[in-house]
């Protein structure tokens, strides 16, 4: 917007304004009305200098402020704000859906505190938007007409009014610019917030889930947009995007990756709301490997693959979930385990016939992440896979399997589809923009104290100028009085 035009053409304005009341104060009062008209002419003659002084010094200096431009939709923001808000609010239903069935209520209210936090700073962003939006408009409307407030301040400056009149054309000439800058700010602020919160779509739904498998298993499930993993332990229902496909993409125990088969199948008839059917996952390993467990977790596994030889009154049978006995046989076994040991010949190698993985928790901030569960380490410790050959030719053995790392976990909110996006996506953004708000925050003040610093300057100085003004204007009136004499003559009124 070519703002220095405006302005001129104001200035013009207040340069017509000038000239009539001085015209008015010569004709009228003095030629008509036959009235001592000096010290008034003086004044009206030193103003209008002033003004023209004023003007010509301001207005260069305008151009070193940000320029104007138009202002931008506020209604966009609060339509998009809206529309993020209601997301949320459906997240909360979800989460009480979930929780309230296994007296989670805790669990419920911290989730709902963080999404409440996340619609309030959100909100308070947008309403910030949109009321320097409006500050700015008001502003703009008012820019064309500063120099006219500032003409009919300094042609009064002795009236109470002109001090009024002199901040509002100051304020308004120094302002609209920084007030500008500091919307355009803003709003890019909260259309890259609102960009970067718009969910995939506007449909969430629920789906059961009915694990069939070594337990617990940390389960992987993909959408579009989104991955997310839960914990079969505890996990009744997940929260997804009703807009996109599910996949199951990897279902872990103790590190080892399991075969799995999935399907979705769709309710006949719920009156749990939003449920979209129910996930049905089968899992296992190559084998049906025994497990080392006890009441805190599972601590590795290990299977009897096959008898390698078989002598007279051969034998072999487990004792409990770490003890194997053999008489007479040589059988191989396969042991996810930190070592075994016992009291016959035992061949040991190394192997990698199930594969394993590293493991992680939901991608969520980790403040929050004890809100959805537990989750196991990321990596084994004191695991080695094996194929061991047990041999007991005319004796008895018993093959011990020494226990690794624990695994276990507990799913209490499924940190999948909105939920995930709930959590992870808003407070993150959140945090990075709690480091750019001291920047907002030095905007703010810079305009704050810039605007107020010029007013007050114009306005405190306004009492002086009326004293100045005079002074300037006898000397510009006594310096062209014979200029005016000789026009008189010309041009009698």
């Amino acid at each position: 917007m070519n703002y220095t035009s405006i302005l001129w053409g104001a200035v013009l304005t207040g340069v017509g304004i000038f000239a009539f009341y001085i015209a008015y104060i010569v004709i009228v009062k003095g030629r008509l009305r036959g009235m001592n008209i000096t010290s008034e002419l003086y004044s009206a003659v030193g103003a209008f200098t002033a003004f023209i002084i004023m003007m010509s010094i301001i207005t260069p200096l305008l151009s070193h402020l940000p320029s104007l431009t138009k202002p931008p939709p506020g209604g966009w923001v609060f339509e998009q704000y809206d529309i993020i808000a209601s997301i949320l609010s459906v997240v909360k239903i979800v989460t009480a859906i979930i929780l309230f069935p296994i007296e989670e209520f805790t669990t419920y209210y911290s989730i709902s505190g963080i999404i409440n936090g996340i619609i309030g700073f959100i909100g308070g962003l947008a309403y910030l938007t949109a009321m320097v939006i409006a500050l700015y408009k008001a502003l703009l409307a008012l820019f064309p007409f500063a120099p006219l407030f500032i003409s009919l301040a300094l042609a009064r400056p002795n009236k109470p009014g002109s001090i009024v009149l002199m901040g509002i054309g100051l304020m308004t000439l120094v302002a609209t610019p920084l007030i500008g800058w500091v919307a355009s700010l803003l709003y890019r602020i909260t259309m890259g917030v609102i960009t970067i919160l718009t969910p995939p779509c506007l449909d969430i739904k629920i789906l059961g889930v009915a694990y069939f498998g070594p337990s617990p298993a940390l389960v992987t499930i993909s959408q579009a947009t989104s991955q997310g993993v839960f914990m079969t332990n505890g996990t009744r229902y997940i929260p997804i995007w009703g807009c996109e496909g599910l996949q199951v993409s990897q279902v872990v125990w103790d590190w080892l990756v399991l075969n799995y088969t999935y399907t979705i199948q769709k309710p006949v008839f719920t009156i749990i709301p939003l449920y979209n059917g129910t996930l049905v996952i089968y899992a296992h390993l190559p084998f049906p490997a025994t497990a080392i467990e006890n009441s805190t977790g599972v601590y590795g596994a290990w299977f009897p693959l096959r008898v390698l030889r078989y002598w007279a009154n051969g034998t072999g049978y487990p004792i409990n979930n770490t003890v194997f006995f053999i008489r007479n046989e040589s059988v191989l076994f396969w042991a996810w385990a930190d070592g075994v040991g016992g009291n016959c010949s035992l061949r040991i190698n190394e192997t990698g016939m199930v594969k394993t993985t590293l493991v992680s928790g939901p991608m969520i901030l980790p403040m929050f992440a004890p809100l959805t569960g537990s989750y196991p380490p990321s990596a084994p410790i004191g695991y080695r896979q094996m194929l061991i050959n047990a041999t007991a030719f005319n004796e008895s053995c018993i093959v011990v399997f020494e226990p690794g790392s624990r695994w276990s976990g507990y799913t209490t909110l499924p940190a999948t589809g909105p939920v995930k996006w709930a959590l992870a996506g808003p407070l993150n953004l959140v945090i990075g923009l709690n480091s750019q708000w001291s920047n907002v925050e030095t905007a703010f003040m810079t305009v704050g104290v810039i605007t107020v610093a010029v007013t007050l300057l114009g306005i405190l100085l306004l009492p002086y100028l009326a004293v100045g003004t005079a002074y300037l204007g006898a000397i510009i009136v006594e310096f062209i009085s014979p200029l005016w004499g000789v026009i008189s003559q010309l041009f009698p009124f």
